[in-house]
């Protein structure tokens, strides 16, 4: 019980640490966006900066090949299979993402891009190369539950990201620039997480490298990539058949409105990624994975809010938890009250479309303002 308790302290630090650095992310961003929609003025150019930030992060999270989960599923158990993951991490996904890096520029010519938009990708896809390196190291930082430093990386990263295109916007550079600032922005994150590992004793040997290990490895990742990538998929898709669609304008106001969205999607995987390599640790051991489920449940839904909490494992709290109940008609009465009032109050459809209604009245709004300028 003592280890079960450590666990979930571990993954509530570990939570609060993702979610912390998250907003710290955000805020850059923000403030990026702030930046560029009055530096850009018409939001037409920066409308061809995101389709270039959605089209990389969709070929970005292809690149991954399932090898995040895989990776942290397998060390998180074994910790000594990490130099094993990290030689293997590397090696697949850097021969894999030359060949996407070259997808991803082939998609611009295909689909007619402009030449500005074209290069923009081009020099923002070189990061999906770094990724490929740096996504071993990160793996392995998720695995050991080391969320500090790898939050910390994407901290650097999204600061460096922000200071590097306001400095090249300032100084008369465009999409072009702001695009190669994402590769800049990558290659200084790199560095920071193989300094870290290096330190760590993660040093990749890849003269051990085997064909046939890299198959079998391939044989249980691309399954796991099914739903990363359909989610990234699904969340980025819209923006770039609106560009064949539409105009790069529709294109950045609707980036717009994403960006207000996915701040909400962004909080359960948070969540997710902390528990899931504790969960994986224990996997052999069904009560300890059960305990560890029950209480990610609770802290994903909220039901402490909306019942009764009693120590986990301690049984005869619980009887008398439903004991209280069965004896208290008024007490049953309030529990049934108020998890009804926060499945309504948080869940219903007609609820989150009028959040989506102010998120699109507050966007179009802003369209007016820009357009009287």
């Amino acid at each position: 019980m003592e280890a079960t308790e450590g666990r979930s302290r571990r993954v509530t630090q570990n939570t609060l640490v993702l979610y912390g650095a998250e907003a710290a992310s955000r805020l850059f961003s923000w403030a990026l966006l702030a930046f560029l929609t009055r530096r850009w003025l018409d939001v037409s150019t920066y409308g061809e900066y995101a389709v270039a930030v959605n089209w990389v992060s969709i070929v970005a999270i292809f690149s991954d090949l399932g090898l995040n989960l895989l990776v942290v599923r397998e060390v998180a158990h074994r910790k000594e299979k990490a130099l094993y993951y990290l030689r293997y991490t590397i090696f697949i996904r850097g021969a894999f993402s030359l060949v996407f890096w070259g997808a991803l520029i082939g998609i611009s010519f295909v689909l007619g891009y402009e030449p500005i938009l074209k290069w923009g990708i081009a020099l923002m896809g070189l990061r999906i190369l770094l990724d490929s390196i740096a996504g071993g190291y990160a793996y392995l930082f998720q695995s050991h539950e080391m969320m500090g430093f790898y939050s910390l990386s994407n901290v650097v990263s999204a600061a460096v990201r922000l200071v590097g295109i306001v400095a090249v916007v300032l100084l008369g550079g465009g999409v072009i620039e702001a695009c190669g600032m994402w590769t800049v922005a990558s290659g200084v994150a790199l560095l920071v997480l193989v300094w870290k590992g290096s330190q760590l004793g993660w040093k990749p040997d890849f003269t051990q490298i085997r064909t046939n290990e890299v198959l079998g490895i391939l044989r249980q990742s691309i399954p796991l990539a099914t739903y990363g990538s359909l989610q990234m998929l699904y969340y980025r898709v819209d923006s770039v058949i609106l560009k064949s669609l539409t105009n790069n304008e529709i294109v950045g106001y609707y980036d717009l409105a994403a960006k207000v969205v996915f701040v909400v999607l962004a909080f359960s995987q948070i969540f997710g990624t902390a528990v899931f390599p504790a969960m994986s640790s224990v996997r052999d051991d069904a009560k300890a994975f059960g305990h560890m489920a029950t209480r990610a449940a609770k802290f994903l839904f909220l039901i402490g809010k909306a019942g009764l909490v009693y120590p986990e494992g301690n049984v005869s709290q619980l009887a008398a938890k439903l004991r209280r109940l069965k004896s208290s008609k008024a007490l049953s009465k309030k529990m049934r009250k108020m998890g009804r009032k926060q499945v309504l109050g948080l869940y219903t459809n007609q609820i989150i479309a009028d959040k989506l209604f102010k998120i699109y009245t507050a966007v179009s709004h802003f369209k007016k303002i820009n357009s009287n300028r």
